[in-house]
C-alpha cells in the first residue's frame, strides 16, 4: 500500500482558556470583595461598623505671644500753594495777573 502525505491545518488561536480563567479570577475577586464588605450583616455579626477607642493624653501647648514693636514712620508736613483761590475753569494753570 502507498503511503499518503497528510497534511493539517490549524483555523483557530487556540487561546479560548485564557478568557475562561480571567473570567473566574474576576469573580472570585467580585465574590471575596462583597464577603469582606457585607459579609458581617449576610452572618449575623451583630458588632456594627468597627469603632476603635483610645485613652488620648490631654496636650496643651501654649505659646506666649511674640513682642512685635512696630513703629509707623513719620509723615513729612505738606503745604500746597495753589496761587489763585477762584476755579480756573477746568485748567491747571495758576493766575498771574496780580
Amino acid at each position: 500500500m502507498p503511503e499518503r502525505e497528510r497534511e493539517t491545518i490549524v483555523t483557530g488561536g487556540g487561546g479560548g482558556g485564557g478568557g475562561m480563567i480571567a473570567a473566574i479570577v474576576a469573580v472570585v475577586a467580585v465574590v471575596a470583595i462583597v464577603l469582606f464588605v457585607f459579609g458581617g450583616e449576610w452572618f449575623g455579626s451583630d458588632s456594627g461598623p468597627a469603632s476603635v477607642t483610645m485613652d488620648s493624653p490631654d496636650v496643651n501647648v501654649e505659646t506666649p505671644a511674640p513682642d512685635v514693636n512696630v513703629q509707623a514712620p513719620e509723615a513729612p508736613d505738606v503745604e500746597i500753594e495753589t496761587g489763585s483761590t477762584r476755579p480756573s475753569g477746568g485748567t491747571n494753570q495758576t493766575d498771574t495777573s496780580e
